[in-house]
């Protein structure tokens, strides 16, 4: 049976599964036998690369397996550095190992572990946890050491989305370069930050340097979504209540916030329909869905949810 990643790399890469599945198999067994694994257990959860928990010679740890894809899954390389830079501020698992370019890693296992939906957070709850984290994620970069935003595969897969729309051009203001730009998770919802030994802890970036004001995947998935009432005042309210908190609490610009979140849930509502084939595509340009949770969240009632979003934040 293949597990949820290699599933997703069939629908994805559906002309380069097989090779992908391959070479990820021959990474993880090189992998076990270099860093001396032992007792591989897979955790549930992730989307896009092969996770486990294993024991190591110095203790409990987490392997993780990228896949590799040439042009598109290259910025999955940069995830470590990423996690490096945050677990010197103690928001991120200390990398204990890096080989094949940096998609295969070994990292620190957090416990307890637990992420805001185990904890049983509600989207308040959510907000004042991500947003308290912002300002130690966004931390000025070395140039060139990553991607910037406009320039990475997600931005291109939003652009596809938005295409002839009056949305791209905002898109592409948003994404304008400037000094304020630092690094950014891109992929920081609810099931990415974990309870560890000294608070919250982030995993699994995407990351790239860029606005700020972009990283809210904390509102698409979970209670922020879930919880938006019916009717369009009602949802309005909902968001507006959200996104100050969010905000406020993460130090940014609100109308800012709600201006990206506004484009990325129509680009991911976009990116769906494609994935979808309702486009006519068949969804096998080698997309990866660009936010990596697009394709987790499969049907139409996801979909509708995000065309809502978008408009409760106009």
């Amino acid at each position: 049976m293949c597990s949820a990643p290699e599933s997703n790399w069939r629908a994805w890469w559906p002309s380069r599964a097989d090779e992908i599945a391959a070479d990820a198999r021959r990474r993880l067994a090189a992998a076990v036998d270099g860093w001396r694994l032992r007792d591989l257990e897979p955790m549930l959860g992730g989307e896009v690369a092969l996770v486990f928990a294993v024991a190591a010679p110095d203790g409990d740890a987490v392997l993780k397996v990228n896949p590799r894809v040439a042009g598109a899954t290259d910025e999955l390389a940069q995830e470590g550095h990423a996690l490096e830079l945050w677990a010197g501020q103690g928001i991120g698992p200390r990398v204990l190992g890096a080989r094949d370019d940096g998609l295969t890693l070994l990292l620190q296992r957090i416990r307890p572990g637990h992420n805001l939906r185990d904890t049983g957070a509600d989207a308040r709850q959510i907000m004042r946890t991500l947003g308290g984290l912002c300002p130690r994620i966004h931390l000025v970069a070395e140039p060139g050491r990553f991607c910037p935003l406009g320039e990475g595969s997600e931005a291109t897969s939003w652009r596809h989305a938005l295409a002839g729309t009056r949305e791209l051009a905002e898109l592409e203001r948003l994404l304008t370069p400037s000094r304020e730009d630092r690094l950014l998770h891109t992929d920081l919802h609810w099931l990415n930050a974990l309870r560890g030994p000294r608070g919250w802890t982030v995993i699994d970036p995407k990351p790239h340097v860029g606005d700020p004001h972009a990283d809210v995947f904390a509102f698409f998935d979970g209670p922020p979504l879930s919880a938006m009432p019916d009717g369009r005042r009602a949802a309005r309210e909902h968001m507006r209540s959200l996104t100050e908190l969010y905000a406020r609490t993460a130090g940014l610009d609100r109308d800012r916030v709600e201006a990206w979140i506004r484009i990325r849930a129509l680009a991911i509502a976009g990116e769906s329909d494609r994935c979808d084939g309702s486009d006519g595509s068949d969804g096998s340009d080698g997309s990866d869905g660009s936010d990596g949770q697009a394709e987790s969240h499969p049907g139409r009632a996801w979909h509708e949810q995000l065309l809502r979003l978008a408009d409760a934040v106009v």
